[in-house]
């Protein structure tokens, strides 16, 4: 659910299963974590053991996060320093989550009869310092990361955070990755980006039955008009100012209502559509951001 870094190892990725009932959900990198944990506690050097123990034995998840969110070992071992209880409780993750695992995995069939051509490369669970906590897809895979605190919200969405993060990978598998790429940058908008992301929160909400922004979407639907007059004052810029990605100082907004103005953009043109399964694929494949609106007809008064 935030900027995806995509590389050319993505495309490059012949083997990754088409068939959902082969997507591997991998827990090593929380279990390696409480048994770090574990050593610190009796008595090793925090940061030393941390880098040895968690980083440098992770898996490529791990190690993908490291790269893409700057996560340190000092960084990490101060705040377990800081606050043991709330990375102890990390020990009850792995249980907690394969609890999720039916409901995800019937998200990923959905998938794939809604777009046949899907793949589902691996899910990464993993621990983080307070810098990251959420989704990111990436060329490893789709990761999942638990910070000390907020872990308790990820946790109930994660059927809808990880189909969320799937449908980013179909996105830039649909699209190429250079011509996914584009939109984070000088030459991209507000509105690609808003769509590029409430597209993502409206695939989910297709395959899992929910999406990872029910706040934003509460607030919008409620003053839903006004937002989009003022939406539409920001949207061919590239900034995305208070819209996506940060804490509005509007204390009136909650987080990333632009996730909802996208959702709502691509629920629209998907709802007009006859044929259901090519308006999904112009949803994963659109390029052209102001012809997309302008197709979906949306326009809210």
């Amino acid at each position: 659910m935030t900027l995806l870094g995509f590389s050319a190892a993505m495309m490059a990725q012949p083997q990754l299963p088409g068939d959902p009932s082969a997507a591997r959900f991998v827990y090593d990198d929380i279990d390696r974590l409480v048994r770090t944990l574990e050593r610190i506690t009796a008595g090793a050097p925090p940061a030393a053991t941390i880098a040895s123990e968690y980083f440098a034995r992770g898996t490529s998840g791990l190690k993908a996060l490291i790269s893409r969110k700057g996560v340190t070992a000092d960084a990490l071992a101060t705040d377990i320093i800081r606050q043991p209880p709330a990375y102890a409780i990390m020990a009850t993750l792995p249980r907690r989550l394969a609890r999720h695992e039916p409901a995800i995995r019937r998200s990923l069939t959905r998938l794939k009869e809604l777009h046949p051509a899907a793949v589902f490369p691996p899910v990464y669970y993993m621990a983080s310092d307070p810098s990251f906590g959420g989704g990111l897809a990436d060329p490893a895979g789709v990761l999942i990361a638990f910070g000390p605190r907020g872990y308790e919200e990820i946790l109930d969405r994660i059927p809808h955070l990880v189909a969320h993060e799937l449908a980013h990978v179909q996105q830039a598998m649909t699209q190429g990755v250079e011509q996914y790429r584009s939109i984070y940058g000088p030459s991209g908008s507000l509105l690609a980006i808003a769509i590029r992301e409430g597209s993502a929160d409206f695939i989910a909400q297709l395959t899992s039955g929910g999406h990872v922004n029910p706040r934003a979407h509460v607030y919008g639907l409620k003053h839903e008009a006004a937002l989009w007059q003022q939406f539409q004052k920001d949207m061919n810029g590239a900034a995305t100012g208070e819209w996506m990605f940060v804490t509005p100082a509007n204390g009136s907004w909650p987080q990333d209502l632009g996730y909802f103005v996208g959702y709502r953009i691509a629920e629209s043109y998907y709802l007009r559509a006859a044929d259901k399964a090519r308006a999904l694929r112009d949803i994963l494949s659109v390029t052209d951001y102001r012809t997309f609106l302008k197709d979906s007809a949306y326009n809210p008064q």
